[in-house]
Parts: structure tokens; C-alpha cells; sequence
């Protein structure tokens, strides 16, 4: 239906995330356009390498929190950065977001650094339930130079 083959890998991978997800759907509708969107590149077929999506609209302060994950043989390849500058310029031009969060493990170092090729800054640190210490980071005035 969205013209992008979905491997066996990214129904396993993304299950835990889809059905959170849902449940915020079916809570929040207006919800919908903010959550899960395939990575997918060009290819024959066009194929999914990974998943993205904001955690849901903007929250109090304007702040959209980004997550994504690349499937291990397609990371390195500047997929996910493409695909987070799509994500915020997609909030951006249709929302009128340029206040973006990402909150990542510590131990993650190919996230923090795409984040900084962004232009985010580490702001602070939370604790996460389900997954432990992370480090906070947020870029303010995406798409307004």
C-alpha cells in the first residue's frame, strides 16, 4: 500500500514500537501523522532499513521528540540522518516545529553523533522506565535561519 517492502526483520523489529504506537492512535488520533514512518531507500524494490518517528505531537514547551533505528547492515550509510533532517523539516514546513529533543543511552555513541551533526546540544539527563539513564538532547530554531 505505501509502495515500500517491509522485510520480515522490520515486523520483529518494530512489533514492541508498533503496538505502543497503536495504543496512542486509538488514545489520540490527532496523533497519527506524528508516529512511525519507514526508513526506506531507493532501491528495486524500494525496501524499509529502518524506522522513525516523533514520539507523538509536540509537547507543552513545543518540543518534538525524534526516535529512529536502522536495521545493523544498513547503518553507516547516513540513512537515519537523512531521514531525521526529513522528519524535522516535515514538522517544520507543516507545523510550524523548529524545537526538536532526542533523548538517546548513554552508551550510544552513533546516535549522539548524529544528533550533533544536527546541531542538537546536550541539555540533561532522565531516566527512563524501560530504558535506563538517557542523555537529552534538543536543537531550538530548526528551519527558521
Amino acid at each position: 500500500e505505501i509502495g515500500v517492502l517491509l522485510p520480515p526483520w522490520w515486523l520483529t523489529d518494530a512489533d514492541r514500537l508498533l503496538r505502543y504506537r497503536l495504543g496512542q492512535i486509538q488514545a489520540h488520533p490527532e496523533a497519527e501523522p506524528w508516529l512511525i514512518r519507514p526508513i526506506a531507500i531507493r532501491s528495486d524494490p524500494a525496501q524499509a532499513v529502518g524506522i522513525t518517528n516523533f514520539h507523538g505531537p509536540p509537547d507543552e514547551r513545543g518540543f518534538a521528540e525524534i526516535g529512529y533505528s536502522l536495521h545493523p547492515e544498513f547503518r553507516g550509510q547516513g540513512y537515519a540522518i537523512e531521514a531525521v533532517r526529513a522528519m524535522f523539516g516535515w514538522a517544520a514546513a507543516n507545523h510550524g516545529v523548529s524545537r526538536f529533543r532526542a533523548s538517546i543511552a548513554p552508551d550510544n555513541d552513533r546516535s549522539v553523533n548524529l544528533v550533533t551533526k544536527l546541531g542538537m546540544t546536550r541539555v540533561g539527563v532522565q531516566w527512563d522506565e524501560d530504558d535506563g539513564l538517557e542523555l537529552i538532547y534538543t536543537v531550538e530554531g530548526w528551519g527558521t535561519a
